[in-house]
């Protein structure tokens, strides 16, 4: 508030960033902006949202004195550094090795979870989100007990072509798990 006979200052704060990680319209663009970049998302999609605010404001935090008001505006300059963040996020979840179940024994619950007929279960829509080509894989492997050589020959292809192609089926499965795929 000003006094009487005063004029506010209109001369740029002292740090832009830290001026604008205080307005709260520019908070509140920042929520909505990785509430739209995780808008898929089903599974820990909030929590996922504050950990990519907190990291953005920490990075801009750190990064403030690179900030050049001449190259564009405080907001633009966040935007780039929360895109820069969300991009992180999904390599180091690309990265995770896929862990493949190797004994047959876990899939017993896969094969009771498809037998459900109101499909209540989670695997089951998980496995229903795939395309035919992989659900036919993971089927033919874990549930009906195929071998890779044996899936070759009905797909005539190679039997590590079959390796290679369960192991993208069980990673894509993996991440309509992790990032909400499942409807």
């Amino acid at each position: 508030m000003t006094q009487a006979g005063t004029q506010p200052s209109l001369a740029p704060p002292a740090n832009p960033v830290r001026a604008a990680l205080d307005n709260s319209i520019i908070a509140h663009k920042l929520r909505i902006h990785a509430m739209s970049r995780y808008r898929g998302v089903r599974v820990n999609r909030e929590e996922l949202i504050d950990d990519t605010i907190n990291e953005t404001i920490r990075v801009a935090l750190e990064k403030g004195a690179t900030f050049d008001p001449n190259r564009g505006s405080v907001a633009a300059w966040l935007y780039g550094i929360m895109n820069n963040v969300i991009s992180e996020q999904r390599r180091k979840f690309h990265k995770q090795p896929v862990q493949l179940p190797t004994d047959l024994g876990g899939w017993d619950s896969v094969v009771a979870c498809l037998e459900v007929s109101d499909h209540s279960c989670e695997l089951a829509k998980l496995l229903t989100a795939l395309p035919p080509d992989q659900r036919k894989l993971i089927t033919w492997h874990h549930l009906d007990g195929l071998s890779h050589e044996e899936i070759a020959v009905r797909l005539n292809i190679s039997p590590e072509n079959s390796r290679t192609r369960l192991a993208r089926a069980m990673l894509a499965v993996r991440q309509h798990a992790v990032m909400g795929g499942v409807q």
